[in-house]
């Protein structure tokens, strides 16, 4: 509650503050903006959204999933030649699948993008 308007007072003439992480509802947006940051970005709520390409066993995986059943990786974005991200950035993703499986086992990147 507090994190928003101390980053808005630390830097008052700084950047727009967006704020991200767990947002699902108006409400949550509301109160966001509400505690001052400029922006709010949803992500994961819009897997959900008939628009999604997901299947329903695939929102069915997320429904079901817990912060326990994720981890932080890179693994994802090797295997699917997605990762243009800049050092030391990752993301969260499911834990318990091949793409994870491979990627602990150490297979090679060429690999891993052909399973």
């Amino acid at each position: 509650m507090n994190f928003i308007p101390a980053v808005k007072a630390a830097l008052p003439n700084g950047p727009p503050v967006i704020a991200a992480g767990g947002v699902a509802t108006g409400a949550q947006v509301a109160g966001l903006l509400a505690m001052g940051a400029d922006g709010v970005v949803l992500g994961t709520r819009f897997l959900f959204t008939p628009e999604c390409c997901y299947t329903d066993a695939m929102k069915n995986v997320l429904v079901e999933s817990t912060w326990e059943s994720t981890e932080r990786s890179n693994a994802y974005d090797q295997a699917f030649e997605t990762d243009f991200w800049p050092k030391k950035i990752d993301g969260r993703a499911i834990c318990t699948n091949g793409v994870m499986a491979d990627y602990k086992a150490g297979l090679p990147l060429d690999e891993r993008i052909q399973r």
